[in-house]
């Protein structure tokens, strides 16, 4: 268990659960509706093989305006890592900056990840070779997990690399994709925590945005990340936790000045305005992220300011909620595994020749909820035994307007 110094570093804001809760439900909710090739014109004819034609649009047409933004809720899951790593280095003189602290970091950054991304890896790999309607290619997203599956693929599965081949980035589970860019992403962190201590707040941003948009103007890759922008997304997170934590002069200001439930409003609403022009237009999925990663950030400055100055709002109690918080608890868990659940579900739905509606309702009624179940099943054995990992008692000192009502033990964060 954490100290009670570890623990004032790092309050527990159970919002910042209860959206990563949310962002894995959302998570979910796309691939349920994905899990017939809905949509996804590089697998077969999009159809998965579903006749029911009316019920087909239908269902594409609710994908497409609604579900299909939860394809923004990893980018989310990037920016609130950076948000809770970032949380007691903004609080404490001397984390990260000795090699003590750094081995300590990626220790716990290693008993976090891995056991349950190994153990994730181990299952889908045992359902492709024993399930024999999940080791067949049958024009459906699981097809995804069937590419490529040879011996090298598995070794940069297992070093955490295989972005750095597009045929093996979706390849034994779908999202895995994600992991290994969060996992890079990781080895950059000490060096935003200098660029911040040493130039500020505002130059650590900007350089970061320049290293981001480096290869997008000149084609220059500088390191081997597939999406850079979730290094951007990751710097907004730090950046919300020195505001809303830090007792530097420009964090405090921040803090204090901007309208933060405002600028919450103002990016949900712009967020929603960029759907409709995707739909209409195709706006670029990326630019959406960095808006979605902003609004959010926006409402986790704000609750969190409000919780540690003590006031309540009906936001931060509804985020507050146990049955968000619980499912905040194993959101890691769920990302990993409700893939190959649905999955199984989908193929019993085709072996059993049942139409359109009755498949996804299948999938939607009695696929999630047991994906569910079985998530937190998976938490309590392969995730929850490995939260907590020792560290060095760390100096405090104080945060100006930011002391906490009352401080509990916190969970470690969640990957995406």
């Amino acid at each position: 268990m954490p100290t009670a110094a570890e623990a004032t570093l790092r309050p527990r804001l159970e919002h910042i659960d209860a959206l990563r809760g949310l962002s894995a439900l959302a998570v979910v909710l796309v691939h349920a509706f994905q899990i017939y090739n809905l949509g996804l014109p590089d697998i077969g004819d999009g159809t998965g093989g579903l006749t029911d034609s009316a019920m087909h649009v239908l269902i594409r047409i609710l994908y497409e305006w609604f579900f299909q933004l939860g394809a923004l809720a990893v980018p989310i899951f990037i920016m609130l890592s950076g948000y809770s790593l970032m949380i007691p280095v903004a609080r404490s003189d001397q984390s990260m900056r000795t090699p003590q602290h750094l081995r300590t970091f990626f220790v716990r950054r290693v008993r976090r990840i891995l056991p349950s991304y190994y153990a994730a890896m181990a299952l889908s790999l045992l359902i492709i070779a024993v399930v024999p309607s999940m080791g067949t290619p049958a024009n459906v997203y699981w097809d995804r997990a069937l590419r490529d599956l040879g011996a090298m693929n598995i070794v940069a599965h297992l070093l955490l690399v295989h972005n750095l081949n597009g045929d093996w980035g979706s390849a034994i589970n779908p999202p895995f994709w994600s992991l290994p860019v969060e996992w890079q992403i990781y080895f950059l962190f000490p060096l935003l925590v200098l660029l911040w201590r040493r130039l500020g707040l505002m130059m650590m941003f900007l350089l970061t945005s320049i290293y981001v948009a480096i290869p997008s103007v000149f084609g220059i890759v500088l390191l081997p990340f597939t999406n850079v922008s979730f290094v951007l997304l990751f710097a907004i997170g730090m950046a919300g936790a020195m505001i809303n934590f830090a007792p530097g002069a420009s964090e405090l200001r921040l803090r204090n000045q901007l309208p933060w439930w405002l600028l919450a409003l103002a990016g949900l609403l712009v967020l929603f305005v960029m759907q409709l022009g995707r739909i209409a237009f195709g706006l670029p999925v990326r630019l959406m992220s960095l808006v979605a990663g902003m609004a959010i950030l926006a409402l986790v400055v704000a609750c969190t300011k409000d919780q540690l100055s003590g006031r309540e709002t009906k936001i931060g109690r509804a985020l507050r909620h146990s049955s968000l918080t619980w499912l905040g608890l194993f959101s890691y868990s769920l990302y990993l595994v409700h893939m190959p659940i649905l999955a199984m579900f989908a193929a019993a739905a085709r072996a059993l020749s049942l139409s359109t509606t009755m498949s996804y309702l299948l999938v939607l009624l009695i696929g999630i909820p047991v994906a569910l179940l079985l998530a937190y099943g998976f938490h309590l054995v392969f995730e929850r035994p490995f939260l907590h990992a020792p560290a060095p008692k760390p100096h405090t000192r104080a945060v100006p307007d930011a002391q906490p009502r009352h401080v509990t033990m916190p969970r470690e964060e969640g990957g995406s």
